[in-house]
C-alpha cells in the first residue's frame, strides 16, 4: 500500500470557478507563505507551529476541469458569424505566467508543459481594462541584464499554458507571477498547498522523477 506519511500538512488552498470570460488577476501567492493562519487561538506555540507549516507549503497543485456552455457557444458563434464552436474544452482557458528569476523554469520545461509565448493580440488584452488607468506597454527591445535572458528565455515575457480538461498543474512559489483566463469555458479548479516533502512523496507514488537543484532546492514543475 502507498505510504502517505509524507503528506502530514497538505491542505486544500481553494475551489475556483471561472465562467466564460472569467479572469484572475496577476499574483504570485507570496503572502500565502507569510504564515497568516486566521486562527483565533491564543496559544503561541500552536500559532507558531501553524505559521511554520504555512511557510513550508511552497507548492500549489490544481486539478482543472473545463466544461463548455451551449448557450454561450451559440452566442459566440453568432458573434463570430460561424456555424459553431470548437466543442473541445481544451485550450480555451489557461494559466498565463511570467517565469521570473527562478531558474527551475527553462525553455525546455515550458515546451514540455505545452506553453507558448503570448501573441501580440493576447498581450494587448492583458493590458486592456476600461476601468484601469492608462498603461503604457513596456518596450520589448529594452536593455536587460544578464539574468533576464537565459538560453533565449526572456524571464519577464508572458507565456500561456493551455488548460487540458482533467489535467493537474503543479508549480512552486513564490517567484512565478501568474493569472488565469477562461475565454470560452467554465473552468473549475481545486487547489492544494503542499511542501517540498509532500510533493516528493506524491511524485514518487506517480513514478515521476523529482527535479532538485543543488542544495536541495526544488525546481519549478509545470
Amino acid at each position: 500500500a502507498p505510504d502517505f506519511g509524507g503528506l502530514d500538512h497538505g491542505r486544500p488552498s481553494g475551489m475556483f470557478w471561472y465562467p466564460p470570460g472569467g479572469v484572475r488577476e496577476w499574483h504570485n501567492n507570496r503572502a500565502d507563505l507569510v504564515g497568516h493562519t486566521g486562527t483565533e487561538r491564543k496559544d503561541t506555540h500552536e500559532n507558531t507551529r501553524n505559521e511554520d507549516i504555512f511557510q513550508t507549503q511552497v507548492w500549489r497543485m490544481y486539478f482543472v476541469r473545463t466544461v463548455r456552455d451551449p448557450a454561450f457557444d451559440e452566442k459566440l458563434a453568432r458573434l463570430r458569424k460561424t456555424d459553431g464552436c470548437d466543442e473541445s474544452g481544451n485550450d480555451h482557458s489557461a494559466m498565463h505566467i511570467i517565469p521570473g528569476m527562478d531558474d527551475g523554469i527553462t525553455l525546455d520545461v515550458l515546451r514540455k508543459a505545452g506553453a507558448r509565448p503570448l501573441t501580440e493580440e493576447e498581450k494587448m488584452r492583458q493590458w486592456s481594462d476600461e476601468f484601469a488607468e492608462d498603461y503604457k506597454v513596456r518596450n520589448d527591445t529594452r536593455e536587460v541584464d544578464d539574468r533576464a535572458v537565459d538560453d533565449g528565455l526572456d524571464r519577464f515575457s508572458m507565456w500561456r499554458i493551455p488548460d487540458q480538461d482533467g489535467y493537474v498543474t503543479l508549480f512552486r512559489l513564490p517567484h512565478i507571477w501568474h493569472c488565469i483566463v477562461s475565454e470560452e469555458v467554465h473552468r473549475y479548479s481545486l487547489g492544494f498547498a503542499l511542501s517540498d516533502r509532500e510533493v516528493q512523496a506524491l511524485l514518487r507514488m506517480a513514478d515521476v522523477p523529482y527535479d532538485v537543484a543543488g542544495g536541495g532546492t526544488a525546481h519549478d514543475e509545470l
